[in-house]
C-alpha cells in the first residue's frame, strides 16, 4: 500500500498522499497488541518491534503532513 501511494505521487499527487496517510495510520494498529496483553507481558524484542512500527508510522504521517502543508504542498498550490 505504501509503495502504491509512493508510485501515485507523480501522477495523482492528492490520491498518492491520501493512500500514504492511510498506510501510515494503519501502522498505529501495532499498539493494539497492548489491548490483548500488558506491556510487561511482551518480551523486550516484541516491545521493540511494536514501537518501531509505531515510530515509523508517525514519521511517514509527519512526512505526508509536511508535503500537504509545505510551501509546495497540495494546500499551498490551491492558494
Amino acid at each position: 500500500v505504501g509503495l502504491l501511494g509512493y508510485c501515485l505521487l507523480p501522477i495523482w499527487r492528492r490520491l498518492g498522499l491520501v493512500v500514504l496517510a492511510v498506510y501510515a495510520a494503519v501502522g498505529f494498529d501495532g499498539l493494539l497488541h497492548y489491548t490483548r496483553a500488558p506491556f510487561a507481558a511482551h518480551t523486550g524484542t516484541m516491545n521493540l518491534t511494536i514501537w518501531s512500527e509505531v515510530v515509523a508510522a508517525a514519521l511517514v504521517l509527519a512526512a505526508v503532513i509536511v508535503l500537504v502543508l509545505g510551501p509546495k504542498g497540495v494546500i499551498a498550490r490551491r492558494l
